[in-house]
């Protein structure tokens, strides 16, 4: 069958109809180019490996390509720091684990895989798939970015459930009226402005895994999410910057597999992509290793980890000053630079951030690191106007903040 590719200027029709090896005629499906990339190697998609790659399924169960070839390659590199992550533990985990007599030898594994750390990485396996997919017609694929009132949330939840409890017998007027009574109530439910605060309501409904079922139940084969919408980067809505996650594995057909073999986190380190600091934070790491003590020991004249602790701290920082995106906090109108931490987000079902302040004006950072909720921040820059009146609400009274005489 004639492939689309999504990267020409527009999509090109496929025959209305094609003979399959039954000579029974079947309607055709347009069909357009995207990119998986992985650790693995297969000849067709399976979803009894879910979570074996990144892990993170944020968008509902299935199989997650993207229509961004550099997105894809982006995919592998993760999957590869994921793999790296997990040795690293291993051998950390080894270490604080060891007894006495193991200590020695424990250490010089863990000393071995930093020394080592590039080398190992570069020979980890990386594959990119390109795949076709079913075109993007504008309506087959739910909009996990756009609009979403309460009232279509909540019919699509209520309606899923009635069905349930008829499959399973256990259908009535009263616990359908119970429910629906529970909804209206629930404020994650009225709250609800897109496809993301729909999939957040389901997490608080102890749903949140049957996002996909829900979705598919409506006759959509899938979900498209902007690249770099959860990330808070500037996105676009184009068919090609979209990640899409097919419910149906047959939906995904594979046309080639490109072996990833470059010298990849070589490139990173040498590009002016990669944090200088962070360079020269792995080089202290390894040159100041010292042997495991405990600093609250009652003795504060001394602190065996204080220049790696500092070290620690200044490369956060820089990671998140270089990296970060400027924001103004909606709490209270200072600007930050904002960074998304993915991890976290995934673990808890909402958007979390690693912040820091930032001053706009010198161009640097305050000293304090924060964690916090990534909805209490805007990409608008505002000066933030404050209540000056004291804490009885009245201008004019003693504790007043900041009252000036008329």
């Amino acid at each position: 069958m004639k492939r689309i590719h999504i990267n020409e200027s527009k999509c090109k029709k496929l025959s209305n109809v094609v003979y399959d090896k039954t000579n029974s005629i079947t309607e055709s499906v347009d069909e357009m180019q995207a990119w998986h990339g992985t650790d693995a190697v297969f000849d067709k998609f399976d979803l009894a490996f879910l979570s074996k790659g990144e892990g993170s399924q944020e968008y509902g169960k299935g199989i997650y390509v993207t229509s961004s070839k550099s997105t894809g390659e982006h995919y592998v590199e993760v999957i590869r720091g994921v793999r790296m992550a997990a040795k690293g533990k291993k051998y950390m985990q080894k270490k604080w684990d060891a007894s006495d007599n193991e200590k020695e030898n424990a250490t010089k594994e863990y000393q071995n895989f930093l020394d080592n750390y590039d080398s190992i990485y570069d020979n980890l396996p990386g594959h990119l798939y390109e795949v076709d997919i079913p075109d993007d017609n504008g309506n087959n694929y739910f909009d996990y970015a756009a609009p979403m009132t309460p009232d279509e949330a909540k019919n699509i939840f209520v309606e899923f459930c009635k069905k349930g409890l008829i499959e399973r017998g256990k259908y009535s007027d009263e616990r359908y009226n119970k429910l629906v009574e529970k909804v209206n109530a629930a404020p994650y439910w009225n709250s609800i402005k897109s496809g993301r605060d729909f999939h957040l309501a389901l997490y608080e409904e102890g749903m949140f895994e049957n996002f996909s079922a829900i979705l598919e139940s409506l006759g959509y084969i899938g979900v498209k999410v902007p690249i770099g919408y959860l990330h808070g980067m500037k996105y676009s809505r184009g068919k090609d910057n979209m990640n899409y996650v097919i419910f149906d594995p047959a939906n995904v057909k594979i046309v080639s597999r490109k072996d990833m073999i470059t010298k990849k986190l070589h490139k990173i380190k040498e590009s002016t992509e990669f944090n200088e600091s962070i360079k020269k934070y792995i080089t202290l790491l390894k040159e100041n290793l010292i042997n495991e003590e405990i600093v609250a020991d009652g003795n504060s004249e001394h602190n065996p980890y204080k220049k790696r602790w500092e070290a620690e701290r200044k490369a956060l920082k820089d990671f998140i000053c270089n990296f970060g995106k400027v924001m103004t906090s909606k709490e209270n109108g200072k600007t930050y630079k904002v960074y998304y931490d993915k991890t976290l987000s995934q673990l808890i079902g909402y958007n979390y951030c690693i912040c820091l302040q930032w001053d706009a004006v010198t161009l640097k950072p305050k000293s304090v690191l924060y964690i916090r909720a990534l909805d209490k921040f805007t990409d608008k820059m505002f000066q933030a106007n404050f209540d000056s009146r004291g804490r009885d609400n009245m201008a004019g009274t003693y504790d007043d903040l900041s009252y000036q005489a008329q």
